[in-house]
């Protein structure tokens, strides 16, 4: 089978600047990515391969590329990928953000928010059984399967606060690590939550279904087709500032500050 692997699996987390990063390397002179952002391949059942066929058919030859599925990087789904990176990938290298638990959390909860799916209090939220805010924060839970299935050297390990806020070394390394050839790092930050405002409920239900991006090509005006969907209102910002900046429990705190130092033990 002439099938083209991906040559690295960008594996989140989520909210942790994994769509940043995506398009960031795509810009990359050396390298070249599918248009789409998290077809979660290794998660379906049998040979991914003809998958990756598909996906990378369109690419030139003589590149590096890969895929990003932050989903690949939730504890509960890591020994799958796993897996499937052992007996199907065996020269695909996994890259992974990190970000502060705490403000990822954080995150998550408004990206939630904003979308219309989560209602509860943040306290109600990460308080919750199985919550998924605390769950992709889990760092550690991700990182110690990688390293007991596949060995480290085939973990790339990125903080978002370094990769964001650095002079370059940290992008340069994640580069060497990738085979690439140093390239000034793009400025351009892409799918962050802090700036987008409330989904509407006509734009909640064409988000679920798949559609968004068939309504971005109505021939309509872009302010009000916006108005429609979207309430970006200042006092809309505004509530969603403030339900994701609420006090946390102080048991997901101890929960958040005891990932922060299982994670220092891994990697610093």
């Amino acid at each position: 089978m002439d099938t083209r692997l991906p040559d690295f699996l960008l594996i989140g987390a989520m909210k942790a600047g994994t769509t940043s990063l995506f398009r960031w390397l795509g810009e990359h002179p050396g390298a070249a990515l599918p248009a789409v952002k998290e077809p979660e391949i290794l998660l379906g059942p049998g040979d991914p391969r003809p998958a990756y066929r598909d996906l990378f058919a369109h690419l030139p030859p003589d590149v590096i590329t890969g895929e990003a599925s932050a989903r690949y990087g939730h504890p509960a789904e890591i020994a799958t990928v796993v897996h499937a990176v052992e007996r199907w990938l065996p020269d695909t290298r996994l890259v992974y953000l990190v970000r502060d638990p705490e403000q990822r959390l954080r995150s998550h909860y408004r990206h939630e928010c904003q979308r219309g799916r989560e209602r509860r209090s943040l306290a109600e939220a990460t308080t919750a059984p199985d919550s998924p805010y605390v769950a992709h924060s889990r760092y550690h839970d991700v990182i110690s399967p990688i390293v007991e299935g596949l060995g480290a050297s085939r973990l790339t390990v990125v903080r978002f606060e370094e990769l964001m806020g650095d002079q370059g070394e940290t992008w340069s390394r994640l580069l060497d690590d990738l085979g690439l050839h140093p390239f000034e790092r793009p400025s351009t930050r892409h799918n962050t939550s802090d700036d987008k405002g409330q989904f509407r409920p006509f734009m909640r239900l064409l988000h679920d279904r798949g559609l968004v991006e068939r309504v971005g090509r109505l021939r309509l005006p872009t302010g009000r087709l916006r108005r429609l969907l979207v309430d970006d209102s200042d006092a809309a910002r505004r509530r969603l500032d403030a339900a994701a900046g609420a006090p946390l429990p102080d048991v997901v705190r101890a929960q958040l500050e005891l990932e922060r130092q299982r994670l220092a033990s891994l990697i610093d």
